[in-house]
């Protein structure tokens, strides 16, 4: 049989994703440890998750600057000493602080396990936050801070966030100066006791699992009794969105305009979540969308745009993200909205919605692509307190999601008058 390369093939749904799942064990002293064996190679990575957010903090940037500090030294070694070893035993720690958690991530050869838990267990008991590096870190978070200050897309961001969420919510902060110059070590000291506490803690283990390994994070971390009482603050946080839907900065030295338009919204706990991703999808959200066609392709007002869905554990938005030249913003702003009305008023095609269909089933794909990508979509569920169920159900809304039902949340959730717009430039 001859391949005719002028015809495309037809298009083929995935019909089922089959899973690596996490399974759990306990420490001793009863932490969790959640773990996915799937990898081919000698090697994990470790999480250790923390409820340590900024939700968590009194003062601004506490939060993030305890985690980041965390790799400045202990009462046993300094900073280059741990570099050092790690870079020895060829391992790599990242640490990483968000709105509700904080992480320290180890990825280390098997055979250097134990070697590698030590230097974590010496960090999680023994952190000085040397007051110089301090300085020396909020001195340079300050001056990025002012850099990005004068970014047109960073300002439109952190106006957009306060706008839709309010400057008094975890979600909706918005920084100055001063910020930067208020953080104490006594603050980091206070948080850190409070809330890196092993019974404040998670543990999820993927890559080449093997029974030793449980024995391991059991020695270091499951032996002892690490409990200490968590001071919780009252994180009863009420969303207060600004009255004032519309905020336009102009700055006489800008070439390009920074677009947000977009609202609070439902997150991915809410049973319309998925639906609304491939209303999304259609809108902004892969390189082929009506946005992109539009405003990139046929009227050249910039390079790209893109929509999307953010989700929380408290919340979650929708926005439209853009760049375009000063003198189209008015243009652009039309043609985003005129590109929204038409979702509302016109029913998607079969062609068109079979493309998204298959662009979001492989991009599903993607994301179990392997023992770290399983345990991002785990940590991802864990977090949402959902179960595995949520990508069977995931994958049968993308499957079998209508026209009808595209168009009806189109005019659920995208009401223009229900947008929050910021143009920065």
């Amino acid at each position: 049989m001859i391949l005719n390369r002028k015809i495309q093939p037809d298009f083929k749904l995935i019909d089922k994703v089959n899973i690596i799942k996490a399974e759990k064990v306990n420490l001793d002293n009863q932490i969790p440890v959640y773990y996915i064996n799937a990898g081919s190679q000698d090697l994990v990575k470790i999480d250790f998750i923390f409820e340590a957010g900024t939700w968590n903090q009194k003062k601004k940037l506490i939060a993030s600057t305890t985690n980041n500090m965390l790799l400045e030294g202990t009462k046993t070694q300094t900073s280059l000493q741990i570099a050092e070893k790690l870079d020895y035993y060829g391992s790599y720690l990242q640490n990483d602080s968000g709105k509700h958690y904080g992480t320290l991530t180890l990825f280390i050869l098997n055979k250097y396990l134990d070697e590698g838990l030590e230097i974590v267990e010496d960090l999680l008991q023994n952190p000085i936050f040397p007051e110089k590096d301090l300085s020396t870190l909020m001195l340079n978070r300050l001056q990025e801070f002012v850099i990005n200050s004068q970014k047109n897309d960073k300002l439109a961001r952190s106006y957009y966030n306060e706008m839709i969420f309010g400057n008094a919510h975890p979600y909706g902060i918005r920084y100055c100066e001063d910020d930067f110059k208020n953080v104490a070590r006594e603050d980091l000291i206070e948080f850190f006791e409070n809330y890196y506490n092993l019974n404040n803690c998670t543990i999820i283990i993927s890559g080449k699992v093997e029974d030793k390994h449980f024995k391991s994070l059991n020695n270091f971390f499951g032996k002892k009794n690490y409990k200490k009482s968590i001071k919780q603050l009252d994180n009863n946080f009420f969303i207060q969105p600004f009255k004032e839907k519309i905020k336009y900065e102009e700055r006489t030295d800008a070439f390009q305009t920074a677009i947000r338009i977009g609202k609070p919204t439902i997150n991915m706990k809410h049973p319309d979540f998925n639906a609304l991703q491939v209303v999304n999808t259609i809108l902004g959200g892969y390189f082929g969308s009506r946005l992109m066609k539009n405003i990139r392709e046929e009227k050249g007002y910039t390079y790209g745009i893109g929509s999307g869905l953010s989700t929380m554990k408290e919340s979650g938005y929708f926005v439209v993200v853009t760049e375009v030249k000063k003198e189209v913003k008015d243009a652009a702003l039309n043609e985003i909205y005129k590109e929204i009305e038409i979702l509302q008023n016109e029913k998607v095609t079969d062609d068109e919605l079979n493309v998204v269909k298959n662009y979001m089933m492989g991009d599903i794909l993607r994301g179990f692509d392997g023992a770290f990508s399983l345990s991002g979509v785990f940590r991802n569920l864990w977090e949402y307190n959902l179960d595995y169920d949520y990508i069977t159900n995931m994958i049968n809304i993308v499957k079998n999601i209508t026209s009808d039902e595209i168009q009806r949340l189109a005019n659920v959730y995208l009401q223009r008058n229900s947008m929050y717009e910021v143009a920065v430039g």
